[in-house]
């Protein structure tokens, strides 16, 4: 057994807000992470939320080699990590052989070196297949189960991988004892409706929007996994704070505010197509957050573009009290 993870059987978590963190690049070496902009951005968050998805789609997982994955392993090794983390590892690779290449190789990596936080899951979506039938996506994940030690986290995300799972599928992998988590960011909610295990699993939302009517006790999921949170978690720990004290009129206000603050940031960053919209999106938000002190760099290794900055400000200043 693997020092510092969680086993199948336990059920993770009580804490509802986790990030998909976002990845730093170096300005002479792109493909690597900046690690002291890393670890600064965990730092600036972690008042209000300390439970990370590493190599998630805002965190650009679908493309990350492995020496980068391998420089994100070497952070979270660090002593000056915060205490407390939780931490979930993407595995986000377009077919059942690469997932189980880069899973196994997590594992040995942690095995052979533990992190300072504790790994709760691998984050597996079904295969990237548009025709994959409900039978080739619990093939898909029953190799995966076979072939790892950790709890997984399902990534329900048809916008990439083309297939939905079903509910009658997922219930089916309930039953291994292997699912710790589930992450839903179709927009559909069709797995928390319909499931019949769905209680048995940590229920995490992933889409954006209308934050306050999702999450316990009032909504279904146990919490959210959202890209926001990593320049907005304030705000949506204020709304979960609300909802949790049962302030219904409060947590409607803030989340329709926030809703409509995310729905412009992502219009803006969607007129950068190159980029990784959820992640440009965050990088805007973190740099003003932070009075520019954010050395953020593009995914395609590009410093920010100024007009993006520039529209970011205006929003966040005429929308959200400053942090």
């Amino acid at each position: 057994m693997m020092a510092n993870v969680s086993t199948p059987q336990e059920k993770p978590i009580a804490d509802p807000l986790w990030v998909p963190i976002l990845t730093h690049y170096q300005a002479n070496a792109p493909s690597r992470l900046d690690a002291e902009c890393a670890a600064d951005h965990i730092a600036q968050i972690a008042p209000h939320v300390r439970q990370l998805l590493i190599a998630g789609t805002t965190g650009d997982g679908w493309s990350m080699p492995q020496a980068l994955l391998a420089d994100w392993l070497d952070l979270l090794r660090s002593e000056d990590m915060p205490r407390g983390q939780k931490l979930m590892l993407g595995v986000l690779e377009p077919n059942t052989e690469a997932v189980v290449a880069r899973a196994r190789w997590i594992e040995g990596q942690i095995g052979k070196r533990p992190l300072s936080g504790e790994v709760v899951a691998l984050t597996i979506c079904p295969p990237v297949d548009p025709a994959a039938t409900q039978e080739r996506i619990l093939s898909h994940f029953e190799r995966v189960m076979e072939a790892t030690e950790l709890p997984l986290a399902v990534y329900q995300l048809p916008q990439v991988t083309g297939c939905t799972l079903s509910a009658e599928s997922f219930d089916k992998l309930v039953e291994s004892g292997r699912i710790a988590f589930f992450k839903d960011t179709s927009g559909t909610d069709a797995i928390i409706s319909e499931s019949l295990r769905a209680s048995e699993v940590t229920m995490l939302r992933g889409a954006e929007g209308d934050y306050a009517r999702w999450i316990a006790p009032e909504g279904p999921y146990d919490g959210w996994l959202l890209s926001t949170a990593n320049g907005l978690a304030p705000e949506l720990r204020q709304i979960e704070r609300a909802v949790r004290q049962g302030d219904r009129q409060r947590a409607q206000a803030l989340s329709g505010t926030l809703t409509e603050v995310v729905e412009s940031l992502f219009e803006i960053a969607s007129r950068w197509p190159s980029e990784n919209t959820f992640a440009l999106a965050n990088r805007g938000v973190d740099v003003i957050r932070r009075g520019g002190a954010a050395k953020h760099l593009s995914g395609t290794g590009s410093p920010i573009d100024q007009d993006l900055l520039k529209e970011t400000r205006v929003l966040l200043r005429s929308k959200l009290m400053p942090h």
